[in-house]
């Protein structure tokens, strides 16, 4: 399957979630977080971007953040490269320290920016194992929301709009054939008739 196409407006708002690889550890000890956190300040600095959420937990982190200049992919860039490079050298190791891509949902409004942020801080007490129940009906009914879309947190109309400009995005970027190089049986493309 061909990776999701970012769809990059000014002033767009996301959920950026950033997983570790292989469920390891994105975080050795409280320097690693200090040094990720300062990247992340670093490159809000730098692109302009908003922060307005962040959750660090001890094998993902969870970000909302927007983007002014319409750059999240510069802005993330910014922060993981910088940190991979830093956590490899200082644990003496090599290879790709999260996951794949990161994921980024594009967020609607204040009503599911709300809701993201409740979810987003219930978060850390959710992996607590002493904790008991407790999470109420809204959360469980917001969980389903996330999971129904892989570009967007909003309503129905919202959710098309982003679906429409994902697929404009995926036309535009369709990389036409080349004829040059097709094969033609039984001629060559130099062969004189």
């Amino acid at each position: 399957m061909a990776r999701q196409l970012r769809i990059e407006y000014a002033g767009a708002m996301y959920h950026v979630t950033v997983r570790s690889n292989g469920k390891q550890a994105l975080f050795g000890d409280d320097e690693d977080r200090r040094y990720l956190l300062s990247r992340i300040a670093k490159a809000s600095a730098e692109h302009k971007a908003r922060i307005y959420l962040l959750c660090l937990m001890e094998n993902h982190l969870d970000l909302v953040l927007e983007t002014p200049n319409a750059n999240l992919c510069r802005f993330m860039h910014g922060v993981l490269s910088g940190y991979g490079v830093y956590y490899n050298r200082r644990h003496n190791r090599h290879g790709h320290v999260t996951q794949g891509r990161y994921g980024s949902k594009l967020v609607e409004g204040n009503e599911y920016l709300l809701k993201l942020s409740r979810y987003i801080h219930l978060n850390p007490v959710r992996h607590r194992t002493f904790v008991e129940g407790g999470i109420r009906e809204d959360d469980e009914e917001f969980q389903i929301e996330l999971e129904r879309s892989a570009r967007s947190i909003g309503n129905e109309k919202f959710k098309e709009r982003v679906d429409d400009c994902y697929a404009e995005l995926h036309a535009s970027r369709e990389v036409q054939e080349d004829i040059s190089f097709r094969l033609f049986r039984g001629l060559t493309p130099w062969a004189s008739s």
